[in-house]
């Protein structure tokens, strides 16, 4: 059984992966593919698993076990993960040079955790100018309300790389990695979600790349972050019932990168730097990239 995990990162194509995956856990099934649907279960169950290893137990029994756990299925041939939260936590991704700094030591973790079988990572990358307004959001719908310029106090914004996180992953090169970029998500759903699960035709998947926006605009996260101080909520009820107003009057958009600390000169700064990044990434050793077919 070969195993494959898509790390993340948080904020690009996790949501939608999951839905298309439930969706189609018949079609899965039928060519022996196993869809551990229960992230937070699989964590769990990887820690244990390390855990069990650091106490004397035999490793490749102890991942055998937790094949069999997480895929509920002996007869099957692949064994699919999907979560972001084995490299890190979404309410911050980044210390103040690198995205997910612990990536490297967590990733040897899931190898040991599942020794003797053959496992092949996959990654997105979101837009840096994206992706930190975006963690910031969610670090503010996790109840964290610090102001956005504390939250980025000390980072070095222009310095943030996707092709040093996933140099971390492949550890020097040596382990394979497909990697695609979420701003080209919709339309290679299909391409990403086959090369992910391995399935003869991507045609055959049922679903869209559409799911729904949980995320706030970095405007409309400044602006609550700022009614919450002034109206700190008394209950977790009334907590949602506030998130659930913003989110409807400022979701996150393509459109709506702009805010205070985060200028529409910073933003495509960001934008070209992060265009200069993938293009080291598509020529970087062992790894794949997915993108949009070219039919000229």
């Amino acid at each position: 059984m070969d195993i494959r995990i898509f790390v993340g990162a948080h904020q690009t194509t996790s949501h939608s992966m999951t839905h298309i995956l439930q969706q189609n856990a018949e079609l899965l099934g039928q060519q022996g593919i196993s869809y551990c649907s229960d992230a937070p279960l699989a964590v769990r169950q990887i820690n244990a698993t390390l855990k069990s290893i650091t106490d004397g137990h035999d490793p490749q029994k102890a991942a055998q076990s937790l094949v069999q756990q997480l895929s509920g299925d002996q007869n099957s041939k692949r064994l699919l993960i999907v979560n972001p939260d084995i490299i890190g936590a979404a309410t911050k991704p980044f210390d103040t040079e690198l995205f997910y700094p612990q990536v490297d030591k967590l990733i040897q973790q899931l190898r040991n955790a599942f020794i003797g079988f053959d496992l092949k990572i996959f990654a997105a990358t979101n837009n840096p100018a994206s992706f930190i307004p975006a963690s910031y959001s969610k670090s503010l719908m996790s109840a964290i309300f610090d102001p956005f310029q504390e939250y980025i106090d000390g980072a070095d914004i222009q310095g943030y790389r996707w092709s040093s996180f996933i140099q971390r992953i492949q550890h020097d090169d040596r382990n394979h990695l497909t990697v695609w970029r979420t701003e080209d998500y919709n339309y290679i759903w299909r391409d990403v979600l086959q090369a992910f699960t391995g399935i003869a035709n991507g045609q055959d998947f049922i679903g869209t790349s559409q799911h729904e926006n949980t995320g706030l605009s970095l405007e409309g996260a400044q602006l609550m972050q700022r009614y919450i101080l002034e109206n700190p909520p008394r209950t977790k009820q009334g907590f949602d019932k506030t998130k659930t107003v913003f989110l409807e009057r400022f979701p996150n958009s393509a459109d709506a990168l702009t805010g205070t600390d985060w200028s529409a000169d910073l933003v495509q700064e960001l934008t070209d730097l992060y265009a200069d990044d993938w293009y080291y990434i598509e020529r970087m050793n062992n790894v794949t990239t997915i993108q949009p077919r070219n039919f000229d």
